[in-house]
């Protein structure tokens, strides 16, 4: 599954690219999709990491993944959290939500919830449902922040309106919660 989402977020990078004015990478990604979509990770592993090299945003979020997966390269989670940490800074939101599941999980680095809480932020921000749900979970438990009940609603809220399958419930299970007064 993992993979046939790279390969769909490659396709998803490359049509990004395709409003940027760099013909060379267009022509780049394009090669990097078609390997990844015939599982030749190997090759687009050797596509994308000169772009990644030189900053190319995009490029360093899928050797992420490629790392975190063994995909094309024997797994490595701290190599994985190393091209992570290289798009979220660029404001990768994909990026960004995956710094904050390493650092929760203790993935490729020792486990830190304040700054799983951080990346989650950052990601939620953008509109990330998925960070916006686990940033929720966080307010609500006081897990990495201070607990704050509104903030766990606002956010479940958002991540509702992004779509995320589960906030909606989760979210009329702490307000029922706070009705009966089991939490506060």
């Amino acid at each position: 599954m993992k993979k046939y989402l790279l390969a769909c977020a490659m396709m998803c990078a490359w049509q990004t690219v395709l409003a940027a004015p760099s013909a060379p990478n267009q022509a780049i990604y394009a090669q990097a999709a078609a390997a990844a979509n015939k599982q030749d990770y190997a090759t687009a592993l050797k596509l994308l990491r000169p772009l990644a090299n030189r900053g190319d945003a995009t490029a360093q979020n899928n050797l992420g993944v490629m790392y975190e997966d063994g995909m094309g390269v024997k797994q490595d989670l701290k190599q994985a959290l190393h091209w992570y940490k290289k798009a979220a800074q660029q404001g990768v939101a994909d990026a960004q939500f995956s710094v904050g599941l390493f650092y929760a999980q203790g993935k490729g680095t020792k486990a830190d919830l304040v700054q799983a809480a951080k990346w989650y932020e950052l990601a939620a921000k953008q509109g990330h449902a998925d960070a916006q749900n686990n940033l929720a979970a966080r307010y609500a438990t006081g897990t990495g922040v201070q607990r704050n009940l509104f903030q766990a609603k606002y956010w479940y809220g958002m991540a509702v309106r992004h779509g995320h399958p589960t906030a909606a419930a989760t979210l009329r299970e702490l307000q029922r919660q706070e009705q009966l007064g089991n939490i506060k």
